[in-house]
C-alpha cells in the first residue's frame, strides 16, 4: 500500500513529510529510494536543500538546525537519515526527532533509511541487563516508564510513510525476470526462470547481475537451464539439492561429478556437503509425510524450510519412499561420525557413501 502511494508521489512530484524506506529486497529499496531522492533534488548530488546524515555520529543540534533552515532558492528541503537503529537512537536525537516529526514544517520532507535488509525498527527487541538485589528494585519503577525501541520507532514514524520491499511473489519474480532478459535482448524457457530462482537467487541485485552475464555469454537466443549452469553461480545449497536429486535417481556420472565441483572447485569440506545433503533428505521425508497427510505442500514447504520448488520434490518424492529417505538420512549421518572419529580421509568416506546411497537406490530401478 505504501510502497504504491510512493511510486504515485515519485510520478506527481508531490511529496509527503516523512518516509521509512526498509524491507528484505535490497533491489527494490535501492532503486525507488533513488529514484525518490533525485526526482526531489532533480538528479543534482550537490542539491543545497538535500542534507545526509548518518544516524550514528548524527549530532542532534545540527540536525535541528538544518530542519529549521528555510530551503535555498526551492519550496522543499529533503533531509535523509541512514541507519536510524536503536543503537543510535539516543535520547537526543529521538527528543529533536519527535518534535520535528509532530509539528514539521511544510517544506521539509524526512527520508529515513535502511541499509540492512533485515532490520526491522517496529520488531526489534533489546535483552534487558540483568539487575542484582536492591538496584533491581529500585529500576523496576523507571523500567516500566521506559519506552521499549520498538515503541520509539513506532512514535517517531506514527505520521510517516512505511515502504517495505519485501521479496516479490515468484509470479511477479517470473515477469520481472522475463522483461530484464527481454531488455538484453534475449528469451527465456520457463525451466530455466526456475531454475534462476531456485539454484541461484531470488535476491533481485543477485539476479539482475546474472541475467546481464546469460544475455552476454548465452550462445543462442533463448536462455535455457544448461546456460545457467554453465554461465551463472550457484549456491552450495543449490549444488547439494541436485546431488541429492542424482543420488535419488541413481545417476553415479552426475552425482560424482557435482560431488567433484564442490569439494576441489569449490573448495567445500565433505562434511558441509553431508550436512545439507542430510538437510536435502530430512525435508524430503517432511514433504512425504505431508503428502501423505494431504496436508497443502506449499504450506508444508514453508513450515519444513525446504528450499526447492514442490514439482521437483514431487518428481523425487515419485521415485522414493519414506524407508528409503530414512536410510538415506541415516547413512548421512553414519558417514558423518565417520568423519569426525576416523583416521580415513574424508573424500574417501564421501566416495563411499555415494557409491553406497547410489546402490540403495540403484536397486530400486
Amino acid at each position: 500500500m505504501s510502497v504504491s502511494q510512493l511510486k504515485k508521489d515519485i510520478k506527481n512530484n508531490k511529496f509527503a513529510h516523512s518516509y521509512v524506506f526498509l524491507g528484505a529486497e535490497r533491489y527494490l529499496k535501492e532503486y525507488y529510494f533513488a529514484l525518490a531522492r533525485d526526482t526531489f533534488t532533480g538528479g543534482d548530488e550537490l542539491n543545497l536543500n538535500c542534507t545526509v546524515f548518518d544516524a550514528k555520529t548524527m549530532d542532534p543540534e545540527e540536525l535541528s538546525a538544518v530542519a529549521e533552515s528555510y530551503p535555498v532558492m526551492s519550496e522543499r528541503r529533503l533531509i535523509i537519515i541512514n541507519d536510524l537503529t536503536h543503537t543510535a537512537l539516543t535520547k537526543g536525537v529521538y527528543e529533536t526527532l519527535l518534535f520535528l516529526t509532530s509539528d514539521m514544517p511544510d517544506y521539509l520532507t524526512l527520508f529515513f533509511n535502511y541499509s540492512d535488509p533485515e532490520y526491522d525498527p517496529f520488531k526489534v527487541k533489546v535483552k534487558a541487563k540483568k539487575e542484582e538485589g536492591a538496584a533491581k528494585g529500585k529500576k523496576k519503577a523507571k523500567d516500566e516508564e521506559k519506552k521499549s525501541p520498538a515503541e520509539m520507532f513506532s512514535e517517531l514514524y506514527r505520521k510517516s510513510l512505511i515502504c517495505d520491499f519485501s521479496r516479490p511473489a515468484e509470479r511477479d519474480l517470473t515477469v520481472w525476470i522475463k522483461r530484464n532478459v527481454e531488455a538484453g535482448g534475449k528469451t527465456v524457457s520457463d525451466a530455466a526462470i526456475r531454475r534462476l530462482i531456485t539454484d541461484v537467487s531470488r535476491d533481485m541485485s543477485v539476479l539482475k547481475h546474472e541475467i546481464a552475464k546469460l544475455c552476454a555469454y548465452a550462445p543462442k537466443k533463448e536462455i535455457v537451464p544448461d546456460d545457467i549452469d554453465a554461465v551463472c553461480i550457484t549456491t552450495t545449497e543449490a549444488r547439494v539439492f541436485s546431488l541429492g536429486d542424482a543420488i535419488i535417481f541413481s545417476r553415479p556420472q552426475a552425482a560424482y561429478t557435482i560431488t567433484d565441483t564442490l569439494m576441489r572447485q569449490n573448495r567445500e569440506h565433505p562434511l558441509m556437503i553431508l550436512a545439507y545433503l542430510t538437510s536435502v533428505f530430512s525435508n524430503l521425508l517432511k514433504l512425504a509425510a505431508a503428502k501423505n497427510a494431504r496436508v497443502d505442500l506449499e504450506l508444508a514447504k514453508k513450515e519444513t524450510g525446504y528450499g526447492g520448488t514442490v514439482s521437483n520434490a514431487l518428481r523425487m518424492l515419485s521415485r522414493v519412499d519414506e524407508g528409503t529417505l530414512k536410510r538415506l538420512v541415516t547413512m548421512c549421518r553414519d558417514a558423518d561420525f565417520k568423519m569426525k572419529d576416523s583416521r580415513v580421509p574424508p573424500e574417501v568416506i564421501m566416495e563411499l557413501f555415494l557409491a553406497e546411497a547410489l546402490l540403495l537406490t540403484g536397486a530400486r530401478s
